[in-house]
C-alpha cells in the first residue's frame, strides 16, 4: 500500500503567467527608481559621461531593471 501526501497530492497547479497589478505603490516606486539612476547611477559609474549620454544611460538602466524585475516576476510570481 502506497502513503499518500496530501501536501503533494493536492498542491494547486500553475497554470499561465502571473498577472501585473499596477498599484499606488508603482506610483513610488518609478519615481524613486528614476531618481535614484539620476542621482547615485549616474554620478558614480557615468562620471565622465556627457549630457546625451546621460540621457541615452539613463532610459537604458531604467529597462534594463524593468525586465530584471519582469523576469523575477515571471519565475517566483505565484
Amino acid at each position: 500500500m502506497q502513503q499518500e501526501i496530501p501536501a503533494i497530492e493536492n498542491a494547486p497547479k500553475r497554470t499561465g503567467y502571473p498577472k501585473l497589478k499596477f498599484g499606488l505603490t508603482w506610483l513610488i516606486v518609478i519615481p524613486g527608481s528614476l531618481w535614484t539612476i539620476v542621482t547615485y547611477y549616474l554620478p558614480v559609474s557615468g562620471g565622465t559621461l556627457n549630457r546625451i549620454e546621460r540621457l541615452m544611460t539613463t532610459p537604458m538602466i531604467a529597462l534594463l531593471s524593468a525586465a530584471s524585475l519582469f523576469c523575477h516576476l515571471l519565475l517566483f510570481g505565484r
